[in-house]
């Protein structure tokens, strides 16, 4: 999927999107890496700039992120007055 977020689809001053959605089992977490760096580095080869990937935390994910010696580890406090 390939969709403009703000109506434009120039390069200059656009913000573009470019998605996959995989069922589970459709690909491995070690394929799916060189999936997503091939994308990117022809993305910017194109002349756009790829700010972030975003995905959640099934195990070909996980896999993905071991594969490329990525961490999903940050620290959050949550205000004390927030009620949840």
């Amino acid at each position: 999927m390939y969709k403009p977020l703000t109506g434009k689809t120039n390069v200059s001053g656009s913000k573009l999107y470019i998605a996959a959605f995989l069922s589970k089992g459709a690909v491995d977490g070690s394929i799916l890496s060189k999936l997503c760096l091939e994308a990117t580095a022809l993305i910017e080869q194109s002349g756009f700039n790829v700010d972030m990937w975003v995905c959640d935390g099934d195990s070909w994910n996980r896999v993905m992120w071991n594969k490329m010696g990525l961490k999903n580890l940050f620290a959050y406090q949550r205000p004390s007055k927030t009620q949840v």
